[in-house]
């Protein structure tokens, strides 16, 4: 086996991939949402990429602590909790795969989220 020059256009190439094809960064919920989020129009009311308002990164950042293992979010209707929930199913289906439950009151409910809100959040 012969070995390449340090300076080589292949050593650097491949010095290049073995870095950028490394494990995943660290990264929190809410730096991942602000990153890769985009709100669309029948989705959210502000459309754009995702922003968390300041009550809101508490919540992300609550879930991305590894000492609790369960979450329970008391908040008043129609303010936070979709996109919120949106950021975490989509943080974990792109940066750390795992089985997560959502629990809805009824079946229509569980239904009509995953149609006009989940699957919305897939696609964008």
């Amino acid at each position: 086996m012969t070995t390449l020059p340090r300076r080589s256009r292949t050593f650097r190439l491949l010095e290049r991939v073995r870095h950028e094809a490394g494990p995943l960064r660290k990264e929190s919920i809410l730096a991942w949402a602000e990153r890769s989020r985009r709100l669309t129009q029948g989705v959210s009311a502000i459309e754009g990429p995702f922003r968390a308002l300041p009550y809101q990164r508490f919540l992300l950042e609550a879930v991305g602590d590894r000492r609790y293992s369960e979450h329970i979010w008391m908040i008043a209707a129609q303010t936070i909790k979709t996109e919120s929930l949106n950021c975490v199913i989509g943080y974990f289906m792109d940066r750390e795969p795992c089985g997560i439950m959502v629990v809805y009151p009824t079946l229509d409910r569980a239904k009509d989220y995953s149609k006009k809100k989940l699957s919305r959040m897939i696609s964008s």
